[in-house]
């Protein structure tokens, strides 16, 4: 697992755009912002302990907000790390046939 600070107004992970990493916020906050309309519109606010980007990595599909680093963060992340949690061995996109338990 991989652990690092980010500065505010950072951009973690863009709407739209397939994610490999699931994020777990240590410290700071982070924004979720829908960036479909013509403003940017803050849809959110993750805390402490929030995860963000599973979606993008579990199901390998586009992240359907963008990630915004309101105050300095820490946080780990990693791909694979969070498959061998729950037991599970990842062997290209999320799909029945590829996961074993």
């Amino acid at each position: 697992m991989k652990a690092e600070y980010l500065p505010p107004r950072e951009d973690v992970a863009m709407q739209n755009e397939a994610s490999d990493d699931v994020c777990i916020s240590v410290s700071g906050e982070v924004e979720i912002i829908d960036c479909e309309t013509e403003k940017e519109l803050v849809v959110g606010t993750l805390q402490s302990g929030d995860m963000f980007g599973e979606v993008g990595a579990l199901c390998y599909s586009p992240q359907s907000y963008t990630y915004r680093i309101r105050t300095m963060i820490f946080q780990f992340y990693d791909r694979l790390r969070v498959f061998r949690l729950f037991g599970w061995e990842l062997r290209g996109p999320l799909m029945a046939e590829n996961v074993s338990v």
